[in-house]
């Protein structure tokens, strides 16, 4: 049987979930390898057949669906399980001493943000549908999150989106006000958590041999409770690390911290579809595709 390659990011965040099938304590019975990429590089190789599964972004998934059934793209991703769930960890911050008491007030300001697609369609929904805040009435400036902390500090932006370790020093520092948690305010409107990405595999591999992909989500759930039993020690490992992601962080403790606020449930249920067309709905209501959307029937096969 042909090695099987799963490919996630390497951050800490989402790898804890995965790092009993990156080192065989949990065994789908079948062989496999665990590729770390960023995003859009592992979306790239599922899409080009050089994975047969991978951690994809939503906004990503829905995208490629699109076009997927045509020439223009090699390989038809089908999602097979929910990924990563943001409970907290993804919030809008702005200095201690603006002149911002609330989201609304945020109308003719710039604020910074990493993508134009999937964290930018959720802020831009909770910023309406909570705040009664058109996103239009905004200045979204897209950069890289590196580039924004610095603009922010710079006073380019009034606003700035913070995620992972750098949403929490900056919860922790004095010098800043957080105004809303992406996932908080979600779930408030929806009663569940935003879906950030969805395991999705190349649908030639389910479709020739079903039982395997089968076998891998049930091995996710294996590395997820295998994660919750162990995440202390995990979470060591990645520290002794050279070269890892989280080189702000120094003891277990904060970096606990860093990869407290999400979860990867690994199914695929009536609320990861339903976050799914929600996100979908509201992604087309700003313009993020150039086609319609399309129906759950192409969503999920």
């Amino acid at each position: 049987m042909d090695e099987f390659r799963f490919g996630t990011t390497p951050f800490s965040n989402t790898r804890q979930f995965y790092y009993a099938l990156e080192t065989g304590a949990v065994d789908p019975g079948f062989p496999l390898t665990v590729e770390h990429h960023h995003s859009p590089v592992k979306d790239q190789k599922l899409v080009c057949g050089d994975l047969d599964a991978t951690t994809m972004s939503m906004g990503k998934y829905v995208t490629v669906k699109l076009v997927s059934h045509t020439d223009a793209v090699p390989v038809d991703p089908l999602a097979v399980a929910a990924g990563l769930t943001y409970r907290e960890g993804n919030g809008l911050f702005v200095g201690a001493d603006a002149d911002l008491d609330d989201p609304a007030d945020l109308a003719d300001r710039r604020v910074g943000i990493h993508d134009t697609t999937l964290a930018m369609t959720y802020h831009k929904a909770v910023l309406e549908e909570r705040f009664d805040l058109p996103p239009d009435r905004i200045e979204w400036v897209v950069d890289d999150h590196h580039s924004l902390g610095e603009r922010f500090e710079a006073g380019d932006l009034d606003a700035v989106e913070r995620i992972n370790d750098m949403y929490w020093a900056m919860r922790e520092d004095p010098a800043y006000r957080m105004l809303y948690d992406v996932g908080q305010e979600w779930h408030g409107l929806h009663g569940y958590y935003p879906l950030i990405h969805l395991v999705a595999v190349d649908r030639a591999a389910h479709d020739a041999d079903p039982d395997r992909i089968d076998r891998l989500v049930a091995t996710l759930r294996e590395s997820r409770a295998y994660r919750n039993d162990h995440r202390d020690d995990i979470l060591a490992t990645f520290l002794e690390e050279e070269g890892g992601e989280w080189t702000g962080e120094e003891t277990v403790e904060a970096l606990r911290r860093a990869t407290d606020g999400v979860d990867c449930p690994f199914e695929l249920g009536a609320d990861q579809r339903r976050n799914v067309r929600e996100w979908t709905a509201a992604a087309d209501r700003y313009g993020v595709f150039e086609s319609v959307p399309i129906d759950d029937d192409r969503l999920f096969p």
